[in-house]
């Protein structure tokens, strides 16, 4: 996954690389339409909200980004997350799949103008404001309506908040 740190002002780079430095951790995924995944009665639009009240599930709880001074980046993933929306009319199921797994993956990162890139195989925008840093995972959930047997996509918004 390539994803580029943009900012608006050009004489400023050397302060958004610098506030880009550190350990940064994932804190919230937010997603277009709010859910109840916990069954609480109360929806949400942070998924981790709704996966951190579920009993016997400890799924993307310490997903971290480390930026060095010497441009690598040190990505930490805890847990492999998957998760199926089903719809029949206004009813909602959701099937999650959560894995535990410790992988940390060390890859490069770059400044080109006011873009911070980090190497993979696709592109994302990553803002940075004040302590927290997003970016946007395109069709990064599916919901299925059963009713019409039509296929939908959710994009989430990954937030990480500096440590």
């Amino acid at each position: 996954m390539s994803l580029f740190l943009n900012s608006c002002e050009d004489e400023d780079n050397t302060a958004e690389v610098n506030n880009l430095l550190g350990t940064w951790k994932l804190t919230k995924i937010i997603t277009p339409e709010a859910y109840d995944i916990n069954s609480n009665g109360t929806s949400s639009l942070n998924l981790l909200d709704e996966l951190n009240e579920i009993e016997g599930i400890n799924c993307l709880s310490n997903e971290t980004l480390t930026f060095g001074v010497n441009n690598t980046v040190e990505i930490a993933t805890t847990s492999d997350f998957d998760i199926q929306i089903y719809k029949v009319g206004d009813m909602m199921a959701f099937d999650i799949d959560c894995d535990p797994f410790n992988e940390v993956y060390v890859t490069d990162w770059s400044q080109n103008g006011n873009n911070i890139i980090i190497d993979g195989d696709e592109e994302s925008i990553v803002n940075i404001a004040g302590d927290e840093l997003s970016f946007v995972i395109e069709d990064y959930f599916d919901i299925l309506n059963l009713d019409t047997d039509e296929q939908l996509y959710e994009d989430a918004t990954f937030v990480y908040t500096k440590q």
